[in-house]
């Protein structure tokens, strides 16, 4: 699916969902540990895998290396935060990804 244009979490209309691409970095992280600890010989793909989930964050226009930078990252509480969509300001997603600037993938 996410060789077909990333089908599953770019939203398509009237696929009925919003937040795969939200929480695409949670799976990435998911994959990470997977690809770390037990790999069972699938490797290759974990690690495509990974990437094209990255690749999606990034035609969707969620990717989180936009969003966690200086002059993009709220500096205001809720609910003052001007929100530029995408679901970058729900505050779960800023907790989860406040943390992504000192890991790498690669």
């Amino acid at each position: 699916m996410l060789n077909d244009n990333y089908t599953g979490l770019i939203n398509a209309p009237g696929d009925g969902y919003e937040f795969g691409l939200a929480r695409a970095h949670e799976f990435v992280l998911s994959l990470q540990w997977l690809y770390e600890n037990h790999p069972d010989g699938q490797e290759a793909l974990i690690w495509q895998t990974m990437e094209l989930t990255w690749a999606a964050t990034v035609a969707g226009a969620r990717d989180w290396t936009t969003f966690f930078t200086p002059g993009a990252f709220p500096t205001v509480g809720t609910p003052q935060i001007n929100p530029i969509g995408g679901g970058f300001e729900h505050g779960v997603n800023l907790a989860e990804g406040m943390w992504y600037p000192e890991k790498t993938f690669h």
